[in-house]
């Protein structure tokens, strides 16, 4: 999907269509969603690029936030590039994806926030890549990936960190 524009929505995006389900969005705004502005299925593959996001998870659901998806992934990836989410609430980025990649991406909350900045629980067979993101609004950050941990240019403020392996 190219030059989309979601407002005022439960989620952009949320995980009914089923496991490994590939979506791809290009040009995007979510403004205002209840929930996560996309909440994805196990295993989804997802490419967001060149997009904002403002306002997710007004509910404050605790496992809400800006991208999270359903728990239980074996595999599935994540590749955000050129994003900028203003006020996700709670959490900014939290999956169980093989592959995560951010890049790029810059998040502002208007208060600090009590859950993560970027959270990747894939553990065996996983990758995280993180390059030019900067999220310091957030009270922790969480990656668990055993392959491949690549981050240059990240700034999480003081959140908690931690890494597995570690």
């Amino acid at each position: 999907m190219d030059h989309v524009t979601f407002t005022d929505v439960g989620s952009a995006f949320s995980h009914g269509s089923g496991q490994g389900t590939a979506v791809t969005m290009n040009e995007f705004s979510v403004d205002g969603a209840d929930s996560a502005c996309f909440d994805f299925a196990e295993d989804t593959v997802a490419t967001l690029t060149e997009g904002t996001m403002k306002d997710c998870n007004t509910d404050g659901n605790s496992a809400g936030g800006a991208i999270v998806n359903v728990a239980g992934s074996t595999g599935g990836a994540l590749f955000l590039e050129n994003t900028t989410v203003t006020n996700a609430y709670v959490n900014l980025i939290d999956v169980d994806f093989a592959s995560v990649t951010v890049s790029n991406v810059t998040a502002n909350a208007a208060s600090a926030q009590t859950g993560t900045a970027f959270g990747s629980a894939a553990g065996s067979g996983s990758e995280v890549v993180l390059h030019n993101f900067d999220a310091d609004d957030y009270a922790s950050v969480s990656i668990e990936a055993m392959d491949a941990i690549m981050m240059t240019t990240v700034d999480f403020g003081s959140a908690t960190m931690t890494i597995t392996p570690g």
